[in-house]
């Protein structure tokens, strides 16, 4: 389903960076254009209709990097 939304989906990232979220974000849409999504800071940008496959790959990236920063993160606290 598709619902309208009362901003921009670069103007709900730039609130969710701004309050301090630092999970991937990965953008689904059929108008936005997605070099204003990464260049906001998108982690991934799907461009409507989207197949299964492509969803798949790149939620498995944005996991894998959110494993990578995570670890990051323990390891620089350690020392």
């Amino acid at each position: 389903m598709t619902l309208p939304m009362p901003a921009t989906g670069v103007d709900l990232q730039d609130r969710l960076i701004a309050d301090g979220y630092r999970k991937p974000i990965i953008f689904m849409s059929a108008e936005e254009a997605p070099f204003r999504a990464k260049a906001a800071g998108a982690f991934g940008f799907l461009r409507k209709p989207f197949s299964d496959e492509r969803l798949i790959e790149c939620l498995e990236k944005a996991l894998k990097a959110e494993d990578a920063r995570s670890m990051l993160l323990t390891w620089s606290q350690q020392w």
